[in-house]
């Protein structure tokens, strides 16, 4: 393998997708920023290399795994499938928790799932890694191809509720000043770690995996 230092002059190509608040990706001015950014600039910076990333939408970053265009994608989970093609780092940049939002006129023990249309983020399945709370599965996922689409969707009441990462909703509840609308419920004991992940025997992981740690480590600290 060769050592990513041997790239020090050069520049890691990665891909990613909007997923704000983790990674925001602004059209007008080409910009990256959010939490996940924060960690792949310090990552950067203690390889003392240059990242160049680019959005793509998830869809089309799914089919990109399976070539050969970028060095590094960010973040995924490690599905078996996945690594046939990929490298993964062992510090995961973010752990995502999952929960239900709706609106804070319903008692949510009183839900009828059967009775209910649940937007869900196209292509990212969350839905179907559950069970809890029960009769879920009853209910009606319709597919979208945003979180952004979601929330506008849960607020002019044309889905019932909505199943997305907490972190995300939480994020986009605040951005939208609708926290008072709606509350969540989170669903205990899902957890999906996600991490940069590199094509598969081109770079020596191993001084990935100090860089991040040391990049995580500080993250840690600070909060």
């Amino acid at each position: 393998m060769i050592s990513p230092f041997a790239y020090s002059k050069e520049t890691l190509k990665c891909a990613t997708t909007h997923y704000p608040p983790y990674t925001i990706y602004d059209s007008k001015s080409g910009n990256f920023t959010g939490y996940d950014m924060d960690i792949i600039n310090a990552f950067a910076k203690n390889l003392n290399t240059d990242i160049s990333v680019t959005n793509l939408p998830w869809a089309r970053l799914k089919l990109e795994i399976k070539k050969n265009n970028y060095d590094c994608f960010f973040s995924l989970a490690n599905l078996v499938y996945r690594e046939e093609y990929l490298d993964f780092t062992t510090v995961p940049t973010h752990v995502t928790k999952i929960a239900i939002f709706y609106p804070k006129n319903i008692e949510f023990e009183s839900i009828d799932f059967s009775q209910k249309v649940i937007g869900v983020h196209r292509g990212i399945n969350f839905h179907e890694d559950v069970t809890h709370p029960k009769n879920l599965q009853l209910a009606k996922f319709h597919k979208l191809q945003s979180n952004e689409v979601l929330f506008e969707m849960l607020k002019s009441k044309r889905v019932d509720l909505v199943l997305t990462s907490m972190k995300v909703g939480q994020y986009l509840l605040e951005k939208n000043n609708i926290n008072d609308k709606f509350n969540m419920f989170e669903i205990e004991g899902y957890q999906l770690p996600v991490f940069i992940a590199f094509t598969k025997g081109k770079f020596d992981l191993e001084i990935f995996n100090s860089a991040l740690e040391s990049v995580i480590g500080k993250s840690k600290a600070k909060n």
